[in-house]
């Protein structure tokens, strides 16, 4: 049987993410990332449910590093839009628990 080829597309570990520059952009779910109460400080939050290829960030010439709750359909759906834009853009592997892990300065969000 035929078997689709799996794509995989650029990613980091937290540690490399930190270390990268540009942009680091939290596309976690709005509910998401209020039940956390925190962020990475100095990153940009976008609603997932506005990213589109309208969105501005598209348009940007930094590097873009997307991070969801934990690396997965958010984060990679917002890097792989990325890329059809033709950005330098890769999601972090486990997400914004990874971050944290991995030492991330946090701040605190209102709810």
């Amino acid at each position: 049987p035929y078997v689709m080829p799996e794509f995989l597309l650029p990613s980091l570990s937290a540690q490399e993410a930190l270390a990268r520059p540009g942009r680091l952009i939290d596309v976690r779910r709005r509910v998401v990332r209020r039940e956390a109460r925190t962020d990475v400080a100095g990153s940009l939050w976008i609603d997932p449910l506005t990213l589109d290829h309208s969105h501005p960030i598209l348009s940007e010439s930094a590097q873009l590093t997307f991070y969801c709750a934990h690396g997965h359909e958010l984060s990679q759906f917002a890097t792989a839009l990325a890329l059809v834009h033709k950005c330098d853009a890769c999601f972090v592997r486990h997400g914004f628990a990874a971050l944290v892990e991995a030492g991330a300065p946090l701040t605190e969000i209102g709810r």
